[in-house]
């Protein structure tokens, strides 16, 4: 069967790589055809694609979604078009399962293909994924849940409330804010702690902490921990943002660094205040924390809204020059 770009819209959708806008305007498509359709529906190839275009163009509105046709009801010769209406039907109520029930819970589902891929993930943690990786992401309200199976670096939004639990096979990884990376094989987890400390627990092991610039190597027969040599350090960030220390470099370059890592727009509202320096690590910080460093060493406030900064103030007119 040839596939339609609203096949693969909906495969997008669920693995939860479409826009904010296209997010949006399918899930009213798919919360109206819940409410307005029976059990038999069917749309057109040619059908499809108008409503994929309708989605992605951001024109759709909701009355036009539920103008749509669907194909009533046939007798018994017109048994290959009851068939595709029923393969609909199934795909729809998979989605409208999964949207109602699994988006619902918090749950979110990556994968990677690329050399280094950046997840956000709501709790405001980043994650670089390498190459064939999967991640499952739930946020609840004792505890942030993730299933976790390739390479990457995670970089853990601190909150002391709600641990970061991460499930690696066997292995089970907790923290509650810190950098670290993991590579899991068919029977081993590898782990680099970059900063902070990693609770690491595994069957018939009542579980160690693995600090700062240490790693462990877990496997079938084998245990292993050691100091973390400064070449793996920088293999374990190469091709990230993940790195924000900073030493004399203007505002601007700041806030440029900080827009790439957070997929934010930062505006700079006083001209003059671009060119003051600074010196900081703002190295495993949330977008949050490092604007509030800026405040505590200029002359500065910030306001977010979504994913626009606005920065006021004379910079450094007033504290530093």
């Amino acid at each position: 069967m040839k596939k339609s770009n609203f096949d693969r819209l909906l495969k997008r959708y669920l693995a939860g790589n479409v826009t904010e806008e296209e997010r949006i305007r399918l899930e009213a498509w798919l919360d109206a055809m819940k409410v307005n359709r029976g059990d038999e529906v069917e749309l057109s190839l040619e059908e499809e694609e108008k409503l994929f275009r309708k989605i992605v163009e951001g024109k759709a509105h909701i009355r036009e979604i539920q103008s749509l046709p669907e194909t009533p009801r046939e007798d018994a010769a017109g048994s290959i078009s009851r068939l595709g209406a029923a393969l609909v039907a199934i795909i729809l109520v998979v989605f409208l399962g999964w949207y109602l029930g699994y988006r619902n819970s918090g749950n979110r589902e990556f994968a990677s293909t690329s050399a280094v891929e950046k997840i956000n993930l709501e709790d405001g943690s980043l994650v670089w994924m390498k190459g064939s990786s999967r991640l499952k992401f739930r946020n609840e309200n004792d505890a942030r849940y993730t299933e976790f199976n390739g390479e990457a670096l995670f970089e853990v939004a601190k909150d002391p409330n709600h641990p970061f639990i991460i499930q690696c096979g066997r292995v089970t990884l907790r923290v509650v804010g810190t950098s670290f990376t993991v590579k899991t094989g068919a029977d081993t987890m590898a782990l680099q702690v970059l900063t902070g400390t990693v609770h690491v627990m595994w069957p018939d092991n009542p579980g160690i902490d693995v600090t700062a610039h240490q790693k462990l190597v877990i496997g079938k027969g084998i245990f292993l921990k050691d100091s973390l040599a400064d070449h793996e350090v920088v293999g374990a960030v190469a091709g990230t943002e993940y790195d924000l220390a900073l030493s004399n470099v203007s505002l601007r370059e700041v806030t440029n660094r900080l827009e790439k890592k957070f997929d934010v727009v930062i505006e700079i509202t006083e001209t003059s205040a671009s060119a003051c320096r600074i010196t900081a690590d703002l190295t495993d910080m949330s977008l949050d924390n490092a604007l509030k460093i800026l405040t505590e060493v200029l002359d500065v406030n910030y306001t977010i809204n979504d994913k626009h900064v606005t920065i006021d103030g004379q910079g450094c007119n007033k504290r530093n020059h």
